[in-house]
């Protein structure tokens, strides 16, 4: 499996409950690989409304990226369904910090109409608006959702 076939699974809609391949990848020798299973783990997890589990397998991924010697641009595939469970669980200030990294100078850009959201809702929470901030944050994950992300 080449890099790319990692990445689009996920926002092409063939990882499904019903398809393995994230599993299989586990057992890859290629640390992204494995980072990018639990990314995608978490994705089939939130998907399946099993938050703690997404909530597990998007921080496994996330670990094992940021542990890597030179920096992995595909956060996004972790952060969002990290963002979408923390954010179901009313635990804000955790969705807030795993949207901030989608917007490290390493990541690849989100669409511009998502990132805009998703911005939105971290100045809204630096600001203190609390509920300004979650319904942003709930606007952006429907957004992201609609794309794919989430």
């Amino acid at each position: 499996m080449t890099a790319p076939q990692v990445v689009i699974p996920a926002t092409a809609g063939a990882t499904t409950p019903d398809n393995p391949w994230p599993v299989r990848l586990l057992t890859a020798k290629m640390t992204e690989y494995i980072a990018a299973a639990h990314g995608n783990l978490a994705w089939v997890a939130w998907r399946r409304g099993h938050l703690d589990e997404a909530i597990t397998r998007a921080r496994e991924a996330l670990a094992t990226w940021h542990a890597m010697p030179v920096p992995y641009m595909f956060d996004w595939m972790a952060a969002w369904p990290l963002i979408a469970a923390t954010f179901r669980q009313n635990r804000i200030e955790e969705s807030i910090a795993a949207a901030r990294l989608m917007f490290i100078r390493t990541q690849q850009p989100l669409p511009s109409s998502l990132a805009d959201t998703t911005q939105r809702a971290i100045g809204a929470w630096e600001s203190g608006a609390i509920e300004e901030t979650a319904d942003l944050l709930e606007a952006a994950i429907d957004a992201a959702r609609a794309w794919g992300y989430a």
